[in-house]
């Protein structure tokens, strides 16, 4: 699996979630709010060169005074950690053809303060496991 390849698939996965999603470095100047943004930062091979692991960091951003509904997103985004079958990104496992693809698990999840008093933002992050076909 390729980066393109988990971006699309990461990108696909939350537009299950809610309507607005961009690549962080592809958020348009108009883009209206809520919506939610994530990015696949710093990558290592395992030494065995078979999987490759990323921490995706995934936010979700609103200017709406109430944060239920940003807090319902970020929920169902993270989903029920089912080890089985998860309901959002935490504990998910993403298969193509029998084949184990990638997998992601929480790190943590983050209420963050922005610099503008009105913008509601809550973060999610996981390590990601690409595995090498």
């Amino acid at each position: 699996m390729n980066v393109i390849e988990l971006k699309k698939m990461i990108c696909v996965f939350l537009k299950t979630k809610t309507a607005n999603v961009y690549p962080e470095d592809s958020v348009p100047l108009n883009a209206v709010l809520p919506y939610t943004t994530f990015s696949l930062d710093s990558s290592i091979t395992d030494t065995n060169q078979k999987m490759e692991r990323f921490t995706l960091i995934v936010d979700n951003w609103d200017n709406n005074s109430d944060t239920t509904a940003l807090e319902t997103v970020t929920g169902s985004i993270d989903g029920d950690g089912d080890k089985v079958s998860a309901t959002g990104l935490n504990e998910k496992k993403y298969f193509v053809s029998g084949t184990l693809q990638a997998s992601f698990y929480r790190e943590g999840r983050f209420e963050i303060t922005d610099e503008d008093p009105s913008i509601k933002r809550r973060q999610l992050r996981y390590e990601a496991q690409a595995y090498l076909t």
